[in-house]
């Protein structure tokens, strides 16, 4: 069974680009990422999935 959320962000800076990836383990600050990608794509944030979720 298949029941983890695996992920990837590529970051650009005047320095380059960085790429990191992991499986069922969130970066630290992954939240403000989210809220960040929610209000750009004016999608809003999405209250409900937050409930008992921590950063790990």
């Amino acid at each position: 069974m298949m029941d983890g959320t695996d992920w990837e962000i590529h970051v650009t800076t005047e320095h380059g680009t960085e790429k990191v990836s992991r499986s069922n383990v969130f970066p630290p600050g992954w939240e403000m990422i989210r809220e960040l990608l929610y209000d750009y794509y004016g999608a809003g944030s999405n209250r409900e999935d937050e409930e008992g979720e921590g950063e790990q």
